[in-house]
């Protein structure tokens, strides 16, 4: 039989001081260093208990930040060979209507030497 139990997080804990202070009220260092340890203790625990939880938030941003990282490399790759068969295609069209292989090459990557030069001027227009 299954049953859901809650789950509570520990409570609070405070360190008590192992010898009470005298009964003129006089607290000595010691009483002060285990007051201060039981608060650090306290605190520690805390901050731990929020890591955690803010952890488990950021690891699932994460993991869908690298998916979708993932999803661009395999568009992009994609894209990259449609783009290279589509050049190849290119190449060989032109290469029959000038019956010159090295005519279709020159064309194309004519066209793409002026189109990166273009993209140059345009960028370095925009930078300044």
């Amino acid at each position: 039989m299954n049953t859901v139990r809650e789950v509570t997080p520990p409570p609070f804990r405070t360190v008590t001081p192992e010898k009470p202070a005298l009964a003129t009220d006089e607290v000595t260092l010691t009483d002060v260093a285990h007051e201060a340890v039981g608060v650090l203790d306290a605190f520690m625990e805390y901050v731990n208990s929020f890591l955690k939880l803010q952890g488990f938030r950021l690891e699932g941003e994460l993991r869908s930040a690298l998916v979708r990282v993932g999803i661009f490399l395999v568009a992009g790759l994609v894209g990259l060979s449609g783009f290279i068969l589509l050049s190849a295609g290119l190449v060989d069209w032109l290469s029959i209507l000038t019956s010159s292989r090295a005519a279709g090459f020159a064309i194309v990557g004519t066209g793409y030497l002026i189109l990166a030069i273009m993209v140059a001027l345009v960028a370095r227009s925009r930078a300044s």
